[in-house]
């Protein structure tokens, strides 16, 4: 669930940022711009509040294991933490389940084009042959480049990406590279929090579907993301 919560609030609302702060530089200069900029914002708001409705709507849809009390109920009883982690657990289980119509590969195009409208210079390429995959598989694949775009808007704000597909036989990889970005310290311009958990949530996905996971610098002065997982998951 929190992984879930993270690549949401952290895409979007980067997005947004970036978004509102050309909005900002360009309000006078350029009408025109600064309005489709603010179209873009309030789409990307949008965006994310569906995500998160659609995650809350599941953990309300739960057995009710662990709830609060509301106005006027009775006082809330002590829960056992065994018991709020295994209803965490199960919620996370009806998340995977019920997110038959989340973000799969169809939707990568989509995901490239919003960092191209908000300055990032990106190139989007797939080798092999296209096919569909189980739904988590392609959630996963998703959120693993969505979470790497976001993380070249926070840390390298302007430099060139690349993100690569290839659908191989018995698996499926992406990469997500960026150079260095062309002005140092450019990215704190729109000055973008940094938790540090995308890396690490990027990887527990991967890994929970017995695929692989490397990220590091690249010789260039950029970063790079890597990922392998099984074409079953």
């Amino acid at each position: 669930i929190a992984r879930e919560m993270h690549d949401v609030v952290a895409h979007r609302v980067s997005l947004m940022v970036v978004h509102a702060a050309a909005l900002q530089a360009v309000a006078r200069k350029d009408p025109e711009k600064a309005v489709k900029n603010a179209s873009l914002v309030g789409d990307m708001g949008r965006q994310a509040l569906t995500e998160l409705r659609e995650m809350l709507g599941v953990l309300r849809a739960g057995d009710g294991s662990v709830r609060g009390a509301g106005y006027g109920s009775a006082p809330v009883q002590a829960v056992p933490l065994a018991a709020v982690g295994a209803a965490a657990a199960a919620a996370a289980s009806r998340v995977a389940e019920e997110e038959s119509e989340g973000p799969c590969l169809d939707d990568l195009d989509e995901l490239v084009g919003q960092s191209a409208a908000a300055g990032m210079v990106v190139d989007l390429s797939v080798e092999g042959e296209t096919r569909v995959y189980a739904a988590m598989v392609e959630q996963t694949a998703y959120r693993v480049v969505q979470e790497a775009l976001t993380n070249v808007h926070k840390h390298a704000a302007g430099a060139k990406t690349r993100v690569r597909l290839a659908h191989r036989g018995a698996e499926i990889a992406m990469q997500v590279e960026n150079g260095p970005p062309p002005e140092p310290g450019a990215a704190s311009d729109a000055r973008l929090p940094s938790g540090g958990n995308g890396l690490l949530g990027m990887k527990e996905r991967v890994v929970g579907l017995g695929g692989v996971f490397v990220s590091g610098p690249t010789d260039a002065g950029g970063f790079r993301v890597s990922a392998v997982i099984p074409a079953g998951g």
